[in-house]
C-alpha cells in the first residue's frame, strides 16, 4: 500500500509538471529552514529564561538592563522570522502538492469520462451493426450475392465488440485509482490549510511578542525614572 501511494504521488507531480506549471519548491529546501528555526528557537528560549534573573542583579538605571532586553527581543525576532520563512516555503510546497494532486484527479476524471464515452459509442455501433446484420440476413436468404457483405458486417461487429471490451477493461483498471487519488488530494489540501492557519497564528504571535518587549523596555525605563525621581527628592 505504501508503494502504491508513492506511485500515486509521483504520478500526480509528473502530471502537474506536464501541465506547464513549474515545480519551483523542493521538499529538500525545507530541511535547512526547519533546522534554522529550531536553532533560533533554542537561542531565544535560553536568553528568555535567564532574562529576569540577569537583570534582577542590575540596578534599574543600568544600561545593561535595556541591552539585555533588546538582546532577547532580537533573538525573538530572529526566531519568528526564520519560522515565517519556513512556513512560507512549507505552504508553497503544500500548495504545489495540492495542485499536482488536483491535476492528477482531473486527468483521471477526464480519462474515465473519455472511456465511458468511447464505451457508449462502441455499444451504439454494435447495436447499429447488429441491426444491419439482421436486415441483411433476410436479404441473403433471397440473394446469395449479399453473403460477402454479411460476412464483412460480422467481422465489423466482432471488431467493435473487441474495442468495447478493451474499453470496459481499461475503465475497470482506472476506476480503483480514482478514490485513492481523491484521498491524496484531500490530505494535501488539509495539510495546506493547516499550514496556512499556522501562518496566521504566527503573525499574531509575532505581533504579541513585539508588543511584549516594547512594554518590557518601557517598564524598565519607568522603573529607572521612578528611582531617579526618588533620589532627586532626597537631595
Amino acid at each position: 500500500m505504501v508503494k502504491f501511494f508513492a506511485i500515486l504521488l509521483l504520478s500526480a507531480a509528473a502530471l502537474f509538471a506536464q501541465s506547464g506549471a513549474p515545480l519551483v519548491v523542493s521538499a529538500d529546501s525545507l530541511t535547512p529552514l526547519q533546522q534554522a528555526a529550531g536553532t533560533k528557537g533554542e537561542e531565544w528560549e535560553t536568553l528568555a529564561r535567564g532574562l529576569e534573573v540577569k537583570i534582577g542583579r542590575m540596578l534599574p538605571c543600568d544600561p545593561r538592563v535595556r541591552a539585555a532586553i533588546e538582546e532577547v527581543n532580537k533573538a525573538s525576532e530572529a526566531r519568528l522570522s526564520t519560522m515565517a520563512q519556513y512556513l512560507k516555503v512549507a505552504v508553497a510546497l503544500a500548495k504545489q502538492d495540492s495542485e499536482a494532486a488536483k491535476a492528477a484527479v482531473s486527468s483521471q476524471d477526464d480519462g474515465n469520462q473519455d472511456l465511458e464515452t468511447e464505451r457508449a459509442e462502441a455499444e451504439q455501433e454494435i447495436i447499429a451493426v447488429e441491426g444491419q446484420r439482421g436486415n441483411l440476413a433476410d436479404s441473403v436468404r433471397r440473394l446469395a450475392a449479399l453473403e460477402p457483405a454479411a460476412k464483412q458486417l460480422t467481422e465489423i461487429a466482432a471488431m467493435i465488440g473487441e474495442r468495447a471490451g478493451r474499453t470496459r477493461q481499461q475503465a475497470e483498471n482506472r476506476n480503483p485509482m480514482t478514490v485513492p487519488l481523491k484521498n491524496v488530494l484531500a490530505a494535501y489540501q488539509a495539510r495546506q490549510a493547516a499550514l496556512e492557519e499556522e501562518q496566521v497564528a504566527l503573525a499574531v504571535e509575532t505581533s504579541r511578542w513585539s508588543e511584549y518587549y516594547t512594554a518590557r523596555l518601557a517598564r524598565a525605563q519607568t522603573e529607572c525614572s521612578i528611582i531617579n525621581q526618588t533620589l532627586g527628592r532626597k537631595k
